[in-house]
């Protein structure tokens, strides 16, 4: 997914891996764009699929991805 801020929840504010995890889980009824896309597969019956979002807005050789998979979140 290419997508700014897919797999962040709100605004990061820190790329510390603890900070992505905590800003990539589901708080409040608000979850990550690349969440709600799996959970959006899920729920329709599609299996085997999983959604791979990047924290921050751009994409460098060294940031990190996120993997969503229907409720589920996997850091990478």
């Amino acid at each position: 997914m290419l997508s700014c801020s897919g797999a962040d929840r709100e605004t990061e504010t820190s790329f510390d891996k603890k900070a992505l995890l905590a800003n990539s889980k589901t708080l409040d009824g608000k979850s990550p764009l690349g969440q709600n896309m799996a959970n959006v597969f899920a729920r329709e019956g599609v299996s085997n699929v999983r959604v791979q979002a990047y924290h921050g807005v751009g994409i460098m050789r060294c940031s990190r991805t996120q993997c969503f998979d229907g409720r589920i979140s996997k850091v990478n």
